[in-house]
């Protein structure tokens, strides 16, 4: 018994020491359940730790035990100073090491949308020109003396180059222009192998009208004469003619109108023009309409034609001769046809003054849509 007595106390003893208790070992003594308790241990533990906190960076030995509020050293350390950042390369500032990138020009889609179109090339679109020729004998120093006026006709003409000429006040072996085949001539000297003549009248030993000439083949041509009713002093007349472009038709109107133009243009609309364009033929009319485009209005319907000097807004439109004769010259499309326009001066045509006639040459662009 004495033996077992001494290693109770024994044991006793050893965890007094282990637990930093000073009591001393027989105040522990009792029954097997007055072994010093766990709590106590614990407290003893705690107010060491209040008294010494602990360095080592250990957690308590308790797992019972929570954990300290603040954040691990290693997350801290991920938080860098306010003096690090500073040292860090911002994400809208490119680094020093790295070379800043160059923004290329045209990538914003809304600085493109605002960019303007490019300019057309009508350099394959068909040109048209009107011409009021003035028989070649216009003198510009004396107008009742003739004046030969080939030469300078050819040259301006030359210097348009156009597809298609409507020309008026043509003769036709008159004694007054030296008998001779006016347009024959001016499409050989220029290069326009075909052509066609419209008399309107039979006057000095020859005839007089209009005329017009092609690069491209004309295939078929008509005239008519306007009724008496809506003449002038003379007879006025107009032609019709089909020429093919690479595979497709135009019809192509050319007049020299009376002073009661807006009757005869009237005249032509009803009976053919209004009807092709609806039907979706490509049509143009090159004419010495004798009025300006104001006094028109009302002879076509405006969503099937344009007139191009001065288009819907007459004010426009640019002088046609020599003298103060205003804007009596003109070309009319139809509105299937795409047209050269310049929108700044709210026009269509474009005119070369010279004193080659009493009226200046007009000319303009026209494509199929």
């Amino acid at each position: 018994m004495k033996k077992y007595l001494a290693l109770f106390l024994a044991i006793v003893l050893a965890l007094s020491m282990l637990g930093g208790c000073s009591t001393a070992p027989d105040e522990g003594l009792g029954t097997l359940d007055t072994e010093v308790p766990d709590v106590e241990v614990e407290s003893d533990i705690d107010s060491d730790q209040e008294k010494e906190p602990n360095n080592s960076g250990e957690k308590p030995s308790d797992p019972t035990e929570k954990p300290s509020e603040d954040k691990p050293s290693s997350q801290k350390s991920a938080e860098k100073p306010d003096e690090d950042k500073k040292d860090e390369p911002s994400k809208e500032e490119p680094s020093k090491d790295e070379p800043a990138k160059e923004e290329k020009p045209g990538n914003d889609p809304v600085e493109d949308e605002e960019k303007e179109e490019k300019p057309i090339d009508y350099s394959s679109w068909i040109k048209v020109a009107s011409y009021n020729i003035k028989a070649l004998v216009y003198n510009h120093e004396n107008p009742e003396t003739p004046s030969d006026q080939f030469e300078d006709v050819v040259k301006v003409l030359r210097e348009i180059d156009a597809d298609i000429v409507g020309l008026q006040e043509v003769d036709y072996f008159k004694s007054r222009s030296g008998s001779k085949d006016q347009v024959k001539e001016l499409a050989e000297e220029l290069g326009y192998p075909y052509y066609h003549f419209t008399k309107t009248i039979d006057s000095g030993g020859g005839e007089y009208g209009h005329a017009v000439m092609s690069r491209y083949p004309i295939k078929s041509s008509k005239e008519w004469h306007f009724p008496d009713d809506i003449n002038a002093t003379e007879p006025r007349a107009f032609s019709r003619h089909v020429i093919d472009i690479k595979g497709k038709q135009l019809i192509f109107y050319n007049s020299h109108l009376a002073q009661k133009s807006p009757e005869q243009l009237i005249y032509m609309m009803d009976r053919f023009m209004e009807k092709e364009a609806k039907d979706g033929k490509a049509v143009v009319m090159t004419a010495d309409y004798n009025a300006k485009p104001v006094s028109l209005i009302g002879c076509f319907e405006l969503d099937a034609f344009t007139l191009l000097n001065g288009g819907d807004e007459f004010d426009n439109a640019l002088k046609t001769t020599v003298d103060d004769g205003g804007a009596i010259d003109n070309i009319l499309v139809s509105d299937n046809l795409d047209y050269y326009w310049d929108a700044e001066k709210k026009c269509g045509i474009k005119v070369i003054e010279t004193t080659a006639s009493d009226h200046y040459p007009l000319y303009t662009y026209i494509n199929f849509k």
